[in-house]
């Protein structure tokens, strides 16, 4: 008796291709098509057709199937159900609880340590509410090595010598000894440069005083380069330099009348280009050149009021109408179905801001161990342990003081002040926006980005060289940590506390010292310390906020947004990592990097305020090993050895691949962003 044939049996795969479906196969579920319509290339693959929404959701369920829960082998402390009150550092390590306690509060270990920040209460929160990371901006990379005359189109070009030998114009006894430059391409220049994201230093080429709104630019440029010189006049004036009578009040008189100007200028620009708008004569082209000269204004006017400390209303004011500019603009463009929608392309820079809203704040202990530490090192300028025979050291040594005290007085009045008590982690921005924009503000003008001591010949040259990196170190660790404390300060204004130009190989010194590089054999071990600690500081939150950007899958950011939850938080609900409250005895851990809780993806999946959702695949048992010690950052008997990502031998550093594929939005989801943008701000005020 012979057997009959049979014929593997479909699967009855939800998510399989409607093609394979139909011919009852196994479907691969591969994107952007599955192999089996790859092979049979007679028909189209169902997923070619299917919207982004319904992508993620495939994407979703694949990692969802591939993930494995292992919180459980974990070997970090999750939060306990306590009422217990954080009143002492003693009584943080008390497991005392009561029954019907239904608040989740955090026990962090290593909390009897001897630090110079205070103890404090953190509130009862939600578990997906744990402190998550924050921001990292990808500009070029400080291992690019790429020579600057890679992309320069060089052209010889005669030098005044040989053309005054032809024109028989040199004297009898010259030398003529041929000399040959070369010829920068600019424009080839920009797309390489750091502004490479900045598309409008392309368009300043073209620039022309001759057409529509290039007066008020104008205007607000001098406004802001005299308000730059008035706030560079007031703190080489702290410092000790001398200027000309009552030159800082007139300059001051002139800035306060320049903004009046601005005032009155810009309700008639705005009446203008909505008429232009609407009128439609003009070319696509020409009305995106309007809109940049009037928002590149708009912006120069905000960083004017921001430099003299106008009130933040007027400052909100200005902001608003950039989102609105930017609104109408964009709304005009979608009405034209042209191919090339010139100006809406460049606006690509601006979504990585859409991210920083879905950040969670990190738990700001942190500030209170930085602010110790550099108090630590102003003392050593109180001390002056180098004698500075040169008046031009000794004046540089009082603006290295001056910008060091400048940061912790910073500290101790815009941040710690507040950054407990205005903390609403249920609010959009979770601090409020005036508080936000009063702390950037003053951060941004507090010093300059770039300070050198450059002469070589300087006996105390490598003592100053080596203080300055050490100071520019801290600006950049504190501003990096306060991105991760007010991420949404990014999607507000467009700018954090982060300063984008910065690059650490080229503008300090991250190499250790030789013992015989002062004269005090000391000094140089101290120096190392506090540029280790800075460098891990910043870089710990460098690869927090690279965690974030690769590993985040996107439902739609604007997705059922209206006035009733727009002012509700936006965090990621799906991540989890334990917030770093010193990083002096601390060895960085895998808990200290955000992960994936995998039992919240279905109530994420059916959530509609769910906008970003964390993915992060989870490592393996190998890669998590981690041998912690105990160790102090400034005890000198232990050796501290820094690694290329400024991490040091102790600490543990995860494994970020780069995102296949990054987020693209689309030209009406860039339109809603101005639009939250501008509820949030005019909902404030």
């Amino acid at each position: 008796m012979t057997k009959s044939a049979t014929r593997r049996r479909h699967t009855n795969s939800k998510l399989g291709c409607a093609n394979c479906k139909r011919k009852k196969i196994r479907c691969d579920e591969v994107l952007p098509q599955c192999e089996n319509c790859q092979r049979a290339r007679r028909e189209t693959c169902s997923y070619l057709s299917l919207s982004s929404a319904e992508i993620n959701r495939i994407r979703l369920t694949h990692s969802l199937r591939n993930s494995q829960n292992k919180l459980l082998s974990s070997n970090f402390r999750l939060p306990t159900s306590t009422n217990n009150s954080f009143e002492a550092s003693d009584s943080i390590l008390a497991d005392s609880r009561k029954p019907g306690s239904d608040a989740l509060e955090f026990k962090f270990e290593f909390s009897k340590f001897n630090n110079k920040f205070p103890s404090s209460r953190y509130v009862s929160v939600q578990f997906h509410n744990t402190f998550v990371n924050t921001l990292e901006l990808d500009y070029r990379s400080d291992f690019d090595e790429r020579s600057p005359d890679s992309n320069a189109v060089s052209t010889d070009v005669s030098s005044s010598a040989e053309l005054a030998l032809s024109n028989g114009k040199a004297l009898p006894s010259s030398v003529h000894r041929p000399t040959r430059f070369k010829r920068l391409d600019h424009r080839a220049q920009f797309g390489v440069s750091i502004n490479r994201r900045h598309p409008m230093c392309m368009m300043l080429w073209d620039f022309s005083p001759d057409q529509l709104f290039s007066d008020i630019f104008f205007t607000c440029q001098r406004c802001f380069s005299a308000s730059l010189s008035l706030s560079r006049m007031k703190q080489e004036a702290l410092v000790g330099r001398s200027f000309p009578p009552n030159s800082i009040t007139s300059l001051e008189t002139k800035c306060n009348a320049a903004v009046n100007i601005m005032r009155q200028m810009f309700p008639e620009a705005m009446r203008i280009f909505r008429e232009n708008l609407e009128v439609d004569i003009h070319t696509l082209s020409e009305l995106n050149r309007q809109r940049f000269y009037l928002v590149l204004a708009n912006w120069l006017s905000a960083c004017s009021l921001s430099v003299l400390d106008c009130s933040i209303p007027i400052v909100f004011t200005f902001l608003v109408g950039q989102s609105i500019i930017f609104e109408e603009y964009i709304a005009y463009a979608l009405k034209h179905s042209t191919s090339d929608r010139d100006g809406v392309q460049w606006l690509g820079f601006m979504t990585e801001n859409i991210l920083f809203i879905h950040l969670p704040p990190y738990e700001p202990a942190f500030l209170f161990e930085i602010r110790s530490n550099l108090e630590a090192l102003c003392n050593l300028f109180d001390v002056n342990p180098v004698t500075l025979t040169n008046d031009a050291d000794a004046y540089y040594f009082k603006r290295l003081r001056h910008f060091c005290h400048s940061m912790l007085s910073f500290l101790d009045s815009h941040i710690l002040s507040i950054v407990y008590i205005s903390r609403n982690e249920h609010f959009v921005t979770t601090y409020p926006p005036s508080v936000m924009f009063n702390a950037a503000r003053k951060w941004w003008f507090l010093m300059p980005s770039k300070f050198h001591h450059r002469d070589t010949s300087s006996p105390a040259h490598a003592f100053l060289e080596r203080l300055s990196c050490t100071v520019k170190m801290y600006r950049a660790a504190i501003g990096v940590g306060l991105d991760a404390v007010f991420p949404t300060a990014r999607y507000l204004l467009s700018l954090g506390f982060e300063d984008p130009t910065f690059q650490i190989r080229e503008q300090c010194k991250v190499t250790k010292p030789q013992p015989n590089e002062f004269h005090d054999p000391n000094l140089p071990e101290y120096l190392w310390r506090h540029m280790v600690y800075a460098l891990r500081v910043y870089g710990f939150f460098q690869k927090r906020f690279k965690l974030y950007k690769h590993n985040v899958i996107w439902k739609g950011p604007f997705e059922d947004l209206n006035s009733n939850n727009r002012f509700s938080a936006r965090h990621m609900k799906n991540a989890l990592e334990i917030p770093v409250r010193s990083f002096n005895n601390l060895a960085l851990r895998p808990e200290h990097y955000a992960r994936q809780i995998h039992g919240h993806y279905d109530s994420i999946l059916k959530d509609p305020s769910a906008s970003a959702v964390f993915a992060r695949p989870d490592e393996s048992q190998i890669e998590m090993h981690h041998h912690s010690e105990h160790f102090d950052v400034f005890d000198h008997r232990h050796e501290i050895q820094l690694r290329p990502d400024f991490s040091c031998q102790y600490d543990y550093v995860p494994l970020i691949k780069d995102c296949p594929e990054n987020q693209e939005y689309s030209i009406d989801d860039l339109k809603r962003y101005f639009e939250d943008r501008k509820g949030i701000l005019q909902g404030i005020f």
